[in-house]
Protein backbone atom coordinates (compact mmCIF):
# COMPACT_ATOMS: atom_id res chain seq x y z
CA UNK A 1 0.00 0.00 0.00
CA UNK A 2 1.49 3.59 -1.09
CA UNK A 3 0.73 6.77 0.59
CA UNK A 4 1.75 10.14 -0.06
CA UNK A 5 1.79 12.49 3.76
CA UNK A 6 -0.30 15.04 3.45
CA UNK A 7 2.26 16.95 5.60
CA UNK A 8 4.42 16.44 3.02
CA UNK A 9 2.73 18.18 0.61
CA UNK A 10 1.24 21.48 0.86
CA UNK A 11 -1.11 21.19 -1.59
CA UNK A 12 -3.04 18.43 0.11
CA UNK A 13 -3.07 20.01 3.71
CA UNK A 14 -4.01 22.98 2.48
CA UNK A 15 -7.20 25.08 4.37
CA UNK A 16 -9.47 25.07 0.95
CA UNK A 17 -8.84 21.28 0.30
CA UNK A 18 -9.88 20.30 4.00
CA UNK A 19 -12.85 22.64 3.07
CA UNK A 20 -13.78 20.79 0.00
CA UNK A 21 -13.23 17.36 1.24
CA UNK A 22 -15.55 18.05 4.05
CA UNK A 23 -17.83 19.09 1.77
CA UNK A 24 -18.43 15.23 0.38
CA UNK A 25 -19.28 12.25 1.81
CA UNK A 26 -16.43 10.67 2.76
CA UNK A 27 -14.48 8.71 0.44
CA UNK A 28 -16.74 9.77 -2.34
CA UNK A 29 -14.08 12.24 -3.50
CA UNK A 30 -10.29 11.47 -4.65
CA UNK A 31 -7.22 13.59 -5.54
CA UNK A 32 -6.78 12.08 -9.26
CA UNK A 33 -4.12 12.51 -12.53
CA UNK A 34 -1.15 15.01 -12.15
CA UNK A 35 -0.72 15.91 -8.61
CA UNK A 36 -0.79 12.59 -7.63
CA UNK A 37 1.46 11.78 -10.34
CA UNK A 38 3.75 14.67 -9.90
CA UNK A 39 3.52 14.26 -5.85
CA UNK A 40 4.73 10.37 -6.33
CA UNK A 41 7.67 10.99 -8.80
CA UNK A 42 8.72 14.41 -6.55
CA UNK A 43 7.77 17.34 -9.25
CA UNK A 44 6.11 20.20 -8.41
CA UNK A 45 2.36 20.27 -8.03
CA UNK A 46 0.45 23.00 -10.07
CA UNK A 47 -3.20 22.09 -10.99
CA UNK A 48 -4.97 19.84 -8.67
CA UNK A 49 -7.62 17.73 -9.98
CA UNK A 50 -9.95 15.70 -8.40
CA UNK A 51 -12.79 12.97 -9.61
CA UNK A 52 -16.04 12.17 -7.43
CA UNK A 53 -18.20 9.25 -7.63
CA UNK A 54 -20.80 11.83 -7.25
CA UNK A 55 -23.30 12.80 -10.05
CA UNK A 56 -22.36 16.68 -11.05
CA UNK A 57 -25.90 17.70 -9.49
CA UNK A 58 -25.09 15.94 -6.36
CA UNK A 59 -21.89 17.83 -6.66
CA UNK A 60 -23.28 21.68 -6.95
CA UNK A 61 -25.60 20.50 -4.02
CA UNK A 62 -22.11 19.59 -1.68
CA UNK A 63 -20.81 22.78 -2.48
CA UNK A 64 -23.30 24.91 -2.38
CA UNK A 65 -24.49 23.47 1.12
CA UNK A 66 -20.54 24.03 2.04
CA UNK A 67 -21.37 27.78 0.71
CA UNK A 68 -18.46 26.73 -2.14
CA UNK A 69 -18.92 28.82 -5.29
CA UNK A 70 -18.47 27.18 -8.32
CA UNK A 71 -18.08 27.39 -12.45
CA UNK A 72 -20.16 25.10 -14.54
CA UNK A 73 -18.84 25.30 -18.32
CA UNK A 74 -17.38 21.83 -18.43
CA UNK A 75 -20.85 20.53 -16.54
CA UNK A 76 -21.47 18.71 -20.15
CA UNK A 77 -18.77 16.08 -19.38
CA UNK A 78 -19.16 16.03 -15.89
CA UNK A 79 -16.47 18.75 -14.79
CA UNK A 80 -17.68 21.25 -12.14
CA UNK A 81 -14.82 23.91 -10.95
CA UNK A 82 -15.19 24.99 -7.59
CA UNK A 83 -13.58 28.29 -6.71
CA UNK A 84 -12.53 29.32 -3.21
CA UNK A 85 -10.26 32.23 -2.46
CA UNK A 86 -9.90 32.93 -5.91
CA UNK A 87 -7.96 29.03 -6.35
CA UNK A 88 -10.08 26.83 -8.85
CA UNK A 89 -10.42 22.81 -8.47
CA UNK A 90 -11.67 20.80 -11.30
CA UNK A 91 -13.99 17.57 -9.75
CA UNK A 92 -15.24 15.10 -12.10
CA UNK A 93 -17.63 12.84 -11.71
CA UNK A 94 -16.72 9.18 -12.62
CA UNK A 95 -17.77 8.53 -15.68
CA UNK A 96 -17.07 6.08 -19.58
CA UNK A 97 -17.13 7.96 -22.64
CA UNK A 98 -19.27 6.52 -25.71
CA UNK A 99 -19.77 7.54 -29.04
CA UNK A 100 -16.24 8.61 -29.46
CA UNK A 101 -15.24 10.06 -33.18
CA UNK A 102 -11.88 11.12 -32.35
CA UNK A 103 -12.29 14.45 -30.76
CA UNK A 104 -15.16 14.31 -28.47
CA UNK A 105 -17.19 11.94 -26.26
CA UNK A 106 -20.31 11.50 -24.83
CA UNK A 107 -19.74 10.63 -21.34
CA UNK A 108 -22.24 7.85 -18.91
CA UNK A 109 -21.35 8.55 -15.54
CA UNK A 110 -20.80 5.96 -12.82
CA UNK A 111 -19.77 5.47 -9.17
CA UNK A 112 -17.20 3.36 -10.20
CA UNK A 113 -13.50 3.85 -10.15
CA UNK A 114 -12.06 1.32 -12.57
CA UNK A 115 -14.23 1.64 -14.88
CA UNK A 116 -13.11 5.39 -14.68
CA UNK A 117 -9.71 4.53 -15.04
CA UNK A 118 -10.18 2.87 -17.98
CA UNK A 119 -10.93 5.99 -19.97
CA UNK A 120 -8.19 7.28 -18.79
CA UNK A 121 -5.35 7.93 -21.03
CA UNK A 122 -2.29 7.15 -19.71
CA UNK A 123 -1.37 4.80 -17.03
CA UNK A 124 0.70 7.20 -14.53
CA UNK A 125 -2.76 9.56 -15.29
CA UNK A 126 -4.81 6.91 -13.98
CA UNK A 127 -3.79 6.83 -9.99
CA UNK A 128 -5.88 8.66 -7.57
CA UNK A 129 -5.16 9.01 -3.83
CA UNK A 130 -7.83 9.82 -1.02
CA UNK A 131 -7.57 12.81 1.54
CA UNK A 132 -5.24 10.42 3.83
CA UNK A 133 -3.04 10.21 1.37
CA UNK A 134 -3.46 6.44 0.13
CA UNK A 135 -2.57 5.93 -3.35
CA UNK A 136 -5.32 4.23 -5.32
CA UNK A 137 -3.86 1.82 -9.01
CA UNK A 138 -7.54 0.81 -10.66
CA UNK A 139 -5.40 -0.54 -13.90
CA UNK A 140 -2.73 -2.05 -11.58
CA UNK A 141 0.13 -0.67 -13.65
CA UNK A 142 0.23 3.20 -13.22
CA UNK A 143 2.85 2.67 -10.31
CA UNK A 144 5.17 0.15 -11.79
CA UNK A 145 5.29 2.35 -15.20
CA UNK A 146 6.13 5.63 -12.41
CA UNK A 147 9.50 3.86 -11.77
CA UNK A 148 11.25 3.87 -14.00
CA UNK A 149 9.43 5.82 -16.01
CA UNK A 150 7.25 4.46 -19.43
CA UNK A 151 4.40 6.21 -20.69
CA UNK A 152 1.88 3.75 -21.37
CA UNK A 153 -1.63 3.76 -22.78
CA UNK A 154 -4.42 2.27 -20.69
CA UNK A 155 -5.40 -1.01 -22.18
CA UNK A 156 -4.79 -1.22 -25.95
CA UNK A 157 -3.48 1.80 -27.48
CA UNK A 158 -4.99 2.02 -30.65
CA UNK A 159 -8.47 2.55 -28.95
CA UNK A 160 -7.35 5.10 -26.66
CA UNK A 161 -6.13 7.23 -30.01
CA UNK A 162 -9.04 6.81 -31.77
CA UNK A 163 -11.31 8.18 -28.54
CA UNK A 164 -9.28 11.26 -28.88
CA UNK A 165 -6.57 11.60 -31.54
CA UNK A 166 -5.04 14.70 -29.66
CA UNK A 167 -3.28 11.73 -27.24
CA UNK A 168 -0.82 11.27 -30.04
CA UNK A 169 0.72 14.82 -29.16
CA UNK A 170 -0.04 14.04 -25.38
CA UNK A 171 2.41 11.13 -25.73
CA UNK A 172 4.60 13.00 -26.66
CA UNK A 173 4.60 15.75 -24.40
CA UNK A 174 4.65 13.27 -21.15
CA UNK A 175 7.49 11.69 -23.19
CA UNK A 176 9.53 15.17 -22.68
CA UNK A 177 8.46 15.84 -19.49
CA UNK A 178 8.93 12.18 -17.52
CA UNK A 179 10.32 9.52 -19.93
CA UNK A 180 14.05 8.60 -21.28
CA UNK A 181 14.85 6.81 -24.26
CA UNK A 182 13.90 3.82 -22.35
CA UNK A 183 10.67 4.98 -21.79
CA UNK A 184 9.52 4.43 -25.67
CA UNK A 185 7.35 1.92 -26.79
CA UNK A 186 8.52 0.88 -30.40
CA UNK A 187 4.91 -1.06 -30.85
CA UNK A 188 3.15 2.15 -29.58
CA UNK A 189 5.37 4.39 -32.15
CA UNK A 190 3.62 1.95 -34.51
CA UNK A 191 0.10 2.71 -33.66
CA UNK A 192 0.56 6.39 -33.46
CA UNK A 193 2.25 6.06 -36.98
CA UNK A 194 -0.50 4.22 -38.95
CA UNK A 195 -3.25 6.66 -36.92
CA UNK A 196 -1.70 10.15 -38.03
CA UNK A 197 -4.86 10.84 -40.43
CA UNK A 198 -6.89 10.95 -37.19
CA UNK A 199 -4.59 14.35 -36.65
CA UNK A 200 -6.64 16.03 -39.24
CA UNK A 201 -10.11 15.80 -37.28
CA UNK A 202 -8.17 17.99 -34.70
CA UNK A 203 -9.72 21.76 -34.50
CA UNK A 204 -6.82 24.23 -35.08
CA UNK A 205 -7.04 25.51 -31.19
CA UNK A 206 -6.93 21.89 -29.52
CA UNK A 207 -3.94 20.63 -31.64
CA UNK A 208 -1.79 24.28 -31.16
CA UNK A 209 -2.92 24.61 -27.70
CA UNK A 210 -1.26 20.48 -27.22
CA UNK A 211 1.86 21.54 -29.52
CA UNK A 212 2.75 24.81 -27.29
CA UNK A 213 2.35 22.99 -24.09
CA UNK A 214 4.54 19.91 -25.79
CA UNK A 215 7.19 23.18 -26.87
CA UNK A 216 7.10 24.52 -22.92
CA UNK A 217 8.59 21.46 -21.76
CA UNK A 218 12.54 21.48 -20.38
CA UNK A 219 13.59 19.34 -22.87
CA UNK A 220 12.18 18.25 -26.37
CA UNK A 221 14.30 17.19 -28.71
CA UNK A 222 14.37 13.54 -28.16
CA UNK A 223 10.33 13.50 -28.10
CA UNK A 224 10.40 15.83 -31.52
CA UNK A 225 12.93 13.31 -32.95
CA UNK A 226 10.89 10.80 -32.57
CA UNK A 227 7.82 12.76 -33.94
CA UNK A 228 9.97 13.31 -37.07
CA UNK A 229 10.60 9.90 -36.97
CA UNK A 230 7.27 8.91 -37.13
CA UNK A 231 5.90 11.49 -39.29
CA UNK A 232 3.96 13.28 -36.57
CA UNK A 233 5.83 16.25 -37.00
CA UNK A 234 5.89 16.65 -40.64
CA UNK A 235 1.76 15.98 -40.47
CA UNK A 236 1.00 18.63 -38.07
CA UNK A 237 4.00 21.18 -39.36
CA UNK A 238 4.35 20.98 -43.42
CA UNK A 239 6.64 23.83 -43.17
CA UNK A 240 9.29 21.48 -41.05
CA UNK A 241 12.74 22.28 -41.69
CA UNK A 242 14.05 19.26 -39.52
CA UNK A 243 14.77 18.99 -35.97
CA UNK A 244 18.34 19.61 -35.99
CA UNK A 245 18.09 23.05 -34.57
CA UNK A 246 16.63 22.49 -31.66
CA UNK A 247 19.29 20.43 -30.08
CA UNK A 248 21.43 23.40 -30.21
CA UNK A 249 18.61 25.41 -28.58
CA UNK A 250 18.66 23.55 -25.78
CA UNK A 251 22.16 24.08 -25.19
CA UNK A 252 21.89 27.80 -24.69
CA UNK A 253 18.89 27.10 -22.38
CA UNK A 254 20.49 24.76 -20.24
CA UNK A 255 23.27 27.79 -20.49
CA UNK A 256 20.63 29.97 -19.16
CA UNK A 257 21.88 32.53 -22.31
CA UNK A 258 17.95 32.31 -23.03
CA UNK A 259 15.22 30.71 -21.36
CA UNK A 260 12.48 28.22 -22.69
CA UNK A 261 10.04 29.54 -25.39
CA UNK A 262 7.77 27.72 -27.35
CA UNK A 263 8.21 29.72 -30.42
CA UNK A 264 11.50 30.05 -30.85
CA UNK A 265 11.97 26.81 -30.64
CA UNK A 266 8.99 26.92 -33.92
CA UNK A 267 11.48 28.85 -35.53
CA UNK A 268 14.30 26.58 -35.20
CA UNK A 269 11.97 24.00 -36.59
CA UNK A 270 11.03 25.66 -39.95
CA UNK A 271 12.29 28.39 -42.64
CA UNK A 272 12.37 31.84 -42.25
CA UNK A 273 10.06 32.67 -45.34
CA UNK A 274 6.72 34.63 -44.47
CA UNK A 275 4.44 32.85 -46.55
CA UNK A 276 4.98 29.43 -44.87
CA UNK A 277 4.83 31.50 -41.72
CA UNK A 278 1.35 33.06 -42.29
CA UNK A 279 0.06 29.72 -43.51
CA UNK A 280 1.44 28.07 -40.15
CA UNK A 281 -0.63 30.73 -38.14
CA UNK A 282 -3.35 30.74 -40.18
CA UNK A 283 -3.60 26.76 -39.67
CA UNK A 284 -2.85 26.82 -36.21
CA UNK A 285 -4.97 30.16 -35.64
CA UNK A 286 -2.07 31.37 -33.20
CA UNK A 287 -3.02 34.86 -31.61
CA UNK A 288 -2.48 37.60 -33.01
CA UNK A 289 0.30 38.41 -30.48
CA UNK A 290 2.17 34.89 -32.08
CA UNK A 291 1.43 35.71 -35.45
CA UNK A 292 3.38 39.49 -35.65
CA UNK A 293 6.28 38.28 -33.22
CA UNK A 294 6.63 35.26 -35.94
CA UNK A 295 5.90 37.65 -39.02
CA UNK A 296 8.37 40.21 -37.81
CA UNK A 297 11.03 37.54 -37.84
CA UNK A 298 10.30 36.38 -41.03
CA UNK A 299 10.54 40.16 -42.93
CA UNK A 300 13.52 41.19 -41.08
CA UNK A 301 15.92 42.69 -43.20
CA UNK A 302 18.60 43.34 -41.31
CA UNK A 303 21.57 40.72 -41.40
CA UNK A 304 23.35 39.53 -37.98
CA UNK A 305 26.67 39.63 -37.87
CA UNK A 306 29.06 38.02 -35.64
CA UNK A 307 31.55 41.31 -35.81
CA UNK A 308 28.65 43.53 -34.99
CA UNK A 309 29.82 46.70 -33.45
CA UNK A 310 27.15 48.19 -31.11
CA UNK A 311 25.93 50.78 -33.15
CA UNK A 312 25.21 48.20 -35.62
CA UNK A 313 23.46 46.64 -32.72
CA UNK A 314 21.95 49.96 -31.75
CA UNK A 315 20.62 50.25 -35.69
CA UNK A 316 19.27 47.11 -35.50
CA UNK A 317 16.95 47.27 -32.70
CA UNK A 318 15.60 50.88 -33.15
CA UNK A 319 14.62 49.76 -36.68
CA UNK A 320 13.10 46.27 -36.00
CA UNK A 321 13.29 46.12 -32.26
CA UNK A 322 14.49 44.03 -29.09
CA UNK A 323 12.64 41.04 -29.65
CA UNK A 324 13.52 40.80 -33.45
CA UNK A 325 17.36 41.04 -32.69
CA UNK A 326 16.81 38.72 -30.27
CA UNK A 327 14.37 36.06 -32.56
CA UNK A 328 16.89 36.79 -35.68
CA UNK A 329 20.26 35.67 -33.41
CA UNK A 330 18.94 32.94 -31.81
CA UNK A 331 17.39 31.33 -35.42
CA UNK A 332 21.10 32.28 -36.91
CA UNK A 333 22.85 30.53 -34.17
CA UNK A 334 21.00 27.63 -34.61
CA UNK A 335 21.83 27.44 -38.01
CA UNK A 336 25.73 27.59 -37.28
CA UNK A 337 28.24 24.42 -37.52
CA UNK A 338 30.90 26.21 -36.70
CA UNK A 339 31.64 26.67 -32.82
CA UNK A 340 33.08 30.37 -33.01
CA UNK A 341 30.46 31.52 -34.69
CA UNK A 342 28.27 30.49 -32.33
CA UNK A 343 30.26 31.09 -29.10
CA UNK A 344 29.91 34.88 -30.89
CA UNK A 345 26.49 34.95 -31.52
CA UNK A 346 25.91 34.29 -27.71
CA UNK A 347 27.90 37.28 -27.05
CA UNK A 348 25.79 39.27 -29.36
CA UNK A 349 22.43 38.54 -27.70
CA UNK A 350 24.02 39.33 -24.11
CA UNK A 351 25.45 42.37 -25.94
CA UNK A 352 22.26 43.77 -26.99
CA UNK A 353 20.10 43.16 -23.51
CA UNK A 354 22.30 45.95 -22.45
CA UNK A 355 21.23 48.46 -25.04
CA UNK A 356 18.33 50.96 -24.64
CA UNK A 357 16.83 52.06 -27.61
CA UNK A 358 17.23 55.69 -28.09
CA UNK A 359 14.57 58.15 -29.03
CA UNK A 360 14.03 60.12 -31.34
CA UNK A 361 14.55 63.82 -30.10
CA UNK A 362 12.48 65.70 -32.46
CA UNK A 363 8.60 66.23 -32.58
CA UNK A 364 6.09 67.94 -34.77
CA UNK A 365 5.85 70.55 -32.45
CA UNK A 366 9.63 71.53 -32.67
CA UNK A 367 9.37 71.96 -36.86
CA UNK A 368 6.62 73.76 -35.64
CA UNK A 369 7.90 76.13 -33.76
CA UNK A 370 10.58 77.23 -36.46
CA UNK A 371 7.60 77.92 -38.55
CA UNK A 372 6.96 74.60 -40.38
CA UNK A 373 3.43 74.26 -40.97
CA UNK A 374 1.57 70.24 -40.17
CA UNK A 375 1.00 68.40 -43.00
CA UNK A 376 3.43 66.29 -46.02
CA UNK A 377 5.88 68.76 -45.76
CA UNK A 378 6.06 68.09 -41.76
CA UNK A 379 6.65 63.84 -42.65
CA UNK A 380 9.33 64.76 -45.42
CA UNK A 381 11.19 66.56 -42.75
CA UNK A 382 11.18 64.36 -39.86
CA UNK A 383 11.94 61.34 -41.74
CA UNK A 384 14.71 63.34 -43.26
CA UNK A 385 15.96 64.44 -39.40
CA UNK A 386 15.24 60.79 -38.72
CA UNK A 387 17.50 59.66 -40.67
CA UNK A 388 20.49 62.34 -40.06
CA UNK A 389 20.24 61.49 -36.39
CA UNK A 390 20.75 57.39 -37.13
CA UNK A 391 23.32 58.23 -39.10
CA UNK A 392 25.18 59.71 -36.67
CA UNK A 393 25.34 57.14 -34.38
CA UNK A 394 22.51 58.65 -32.87
CA UNK A 395 24.43 61.35 -31.30
CA UNK A 396 23.12 64.59 -32.84
CA UNK A 397 21.04 66.81 -30.59
CA UNK A 398 17.77 67.82 -30.98
CA UNK A 399 19.49 71.62 -31.21
CA UNK A 400 21.56 70.40 -33.96
CA UNK A 401 18.92 68.42 -35.80
CA UNK A 402 16.23 71.55 -35.67
CA UNK A 403 19.29 74.00 -36.98
CA UNK A 404 19.65 71.67 -39.94
CA UNK A 405 16.44 71.93 -40.86
CA UNK A 406 16.44 75.43 -41.37
CA UNK A 407 18.58 75.01 -44.01
CA UNK A 408 16.22 72.33 -45.65
CA UNK A 409 13.99 73.28 -48.40
CA UNK A 410 10.48 70.98 -49.59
Amino acid sequence: MIFLKPEEHHWMDSLNIKKLFKAFPEETIRFVGGCVRNALLGFEVSDIDLATQLKPNEVKKCLENAGIKYLTTGIKHGTITAVIEKNTFEITSLRSDFNTDGRHAEVIFKSNWEVDAQRRDFTINALYANFKGQVFDPTGKGLKDLRPVKISFVGNPENRIREDYLRIIRYFRFLSCYGTKDSVNPETLSVIKANLEGLSRLSPERLWMELKNLLSANSVFHALYLMESTGVLKYILPELKGVSGLKKLEDLERSNTISVDPLLRIMTLIHRDIKKVNTLCDRLRMSSKETKRLQLWSTSQYEIQKDMLNIDIMNFIYKEGHQVFFDRCTYDITSQDEYNKYHDLKLLIKSSQKIKIPIFPVKGRDLKSIGITPGPQMGLMLNALETIWIESGFESTRENLLQFAKGLEY
